[in-house]
């Protein structure tokens, strides 16, 4: 599953070294609860991507509850402040097809990309505040992420950064 966490406005500024060290720790405590395994992720200003493989929805809803409660303990005290972190509850996809894996886990691992040109900056190498750098994820178990008959068999586009750090 694409799962995405979005923060309210006031929760803005999560791309800094400090802050990705509290995340990380949050999610290595939640990487594998649940039954459920936190196999990518990006984080961006203002909102998490994930992908998750999750057994079941009511699995994903334990697992997200706990990750968002941890994030929200370790932002808020990061912060100094109390309070909501997250604006509403997690947004889930289903990841159906070897295509849409593909395309969901480089749309994760290239979201930096996405952003920056928004703002009209240039990026080269892989984001540092995500799964391309932090080795924190667990690997996945799906026959869709796990085997070559999934994520590297379906199509990539070839300008895709994403593309060779996917085969690996």
């Amino acid at each position: 599953m694409h799962v995405t966490l979005r923060l309210v406005p006031r929760m803005w500024g999560l791309r800094r070294r400090k802050v990705m060290q509290a995340i990380s720790r949050c999610f290595e405590a939640a990487a594998e609860r649940f039954h459920t395994r936190l196999c990518k992720f990006s984080v961006q200003h203002n909102h998490i991507h994930l992908i998750v493989e999750a057994a079941t929805s009511e699995w994903l809803s334990r697992a997200m509850q706990g990750l968002c409660t941890r994030l929200a303990i370790a932002l808020n005290r990061l912060r100094g402040e109390h309070g909501q972190v997250f604006a509403d509850r997690y947004h889930a996809h289903v990841l159906r097809t070897p295509t849409e894996v593909r395309h969901a886990v480089a749309y994760v691992l290239d979201n930096h990309r996405k952003h920056a040109r928004e703002h009209g900056r240039a990026v080269s190498g892989p984001d540092w505040f995500s799964s391309a750098v932090w080795r924190i994820c667990l690997p996945p178990t799906t026959w869709l992420l796990a085997s070559a008959r999934g994520v590297r068999r379906a199509p990539l586009s070839a300008n895709s950064p994403a593309r060779q750090r996917l085969l690996h």
